[in-house]
């Protein structure tokens, strides 16, 4: 396999075994509205972020700003 190959998926497998995906309910939303909005406050935390350079600090950002989204919207951490 390609060292470059094997060094991204290496970090992708890294990344993915840290921490935890926090999953969001609301009684009154569908999962798929639920995930859709999930998406959008992702993407939205990713872009006000986009300027810290700290991988780790950036990622903590992103879940605090992910999770201010998602309670404005109405959800709660299950």
């Amino acid at each position: 396999m390609n060292k470059k190959i094997s060094l991204a998926l290496s970090a992708g497998l890294f990344l993915l075994g840290c921490g935890g995906k926090t999953y969001y309910e609301s009684a009154d939303k569908s999962k798929n509205e639920t995930e859709r909005e999930h998406m959008e406050c992702e993407y939205e935390a990713e872009k006000a972020t986009a300027s810290v350079v700290d991988s780790d600090e950036r990622r903590e950002r992103i879940d605090s700003l992910v999770d201010k989204c998602m309670r404005l919207k109405g959800y709660q951490p299950e």
